[in-house]
């Protein structure tokens, strides 16, 4: 909800009304024969799963990551070259066991 909680005040701060807003969830979900395999597809997606170091701290996990990466690579971005390298950088820091606990990954 704290997230939800920003999206209102950015909108009222803007005028607009969240009357016909509908918030959603988007979980990445990995399955395969064997788990090294799933989490194998987890790996490649690090960056668009755990995007934001904020996010990854109020979950209760830790990552570091060089100081010129913003907070959150998804507020205020133009797609770029460049952003599309930060998204990449940035998922070369963040861990295997925290792209597990913001996905659902398995075996079949």
């Amino acid at each position: 909800m704290r997230h939800l909680d920003e999206i209102k005040r950015a909108a009222e701060a803007a005028g607009r009304s969240l009357d016909n807003f509908e918030s959603g969830l988007f979980v990445h979900v990995a399955v395969a024969e064997k788990y090294e395999e799933a989490l194998n597809q987890v790996r490649k997606a690090k960056a668009q799963i755990a995007f934001s170091p904020k996010m990854i701290r109020e979950a209760g996990s830790e990552v570091e990551l060089p100081s010129h990466l913003p907070e959150n690579l998804y507020a205020g971005v133009t797609l770029t070259e460049e952003s599309f390298k930060s998204f990449e950088e940035l998922g070369k820091h963040v861990p295997d066991e925290v792209a597990v606990e913001f996905s659902i990954v398995g075996t079949a």
